[in-house]
């Protein structure tokens, strides 16, 4: 919600972002999006193997004990969110973007 509200502040920068600048906003909130999912798809396929190794733990408690380079082990219902808010939050500010740039367009 906070970064919704703060980027429907900034609805007043579509005079001053240029084409170059809302088109690089654009890659890199997508590159993000795109590696976040992959991120949600890994822990998914990463819980559904800790469930089979350990069946008798509850699937809320899951933590990612497979990986050996991991010291501390994450919940992976908990890193599932995380990473599920960033791919929403990603593709809400290329919506955003797009929506300015129509809206600059438009006015010209």
């Amino acid at each position: 919600m906070a970064w919704a509200c703060a980027l429907e502040s900034l609805r007043g920068l579509q005079e001053r972002l240029s084409v170059r600048a809302s088109r690089a906003l654009v890659i890199i909130f997508s590159i993000v999006a795109f590696v976040f999912a992959y991120e949600v798809i890994w822990n998914f396929v990463m819980w559904s193997d800790a469930r089979i190794l350990t069946p008798d733990v509850p699937v809320d408690l899951l933590s990612n004990t497979l990986d050996p380079s991991i010291t501390q082990p994450r919940d992976f219902a908990f890193v599932t969110k995380v990473d599920s808010l960033y791919v929403a939050i990603s593709l809400y500010s290329v919506a955003f973007i797009q929506t300015l740039r129509n809206a600059a367009l438009s006015s010209a």
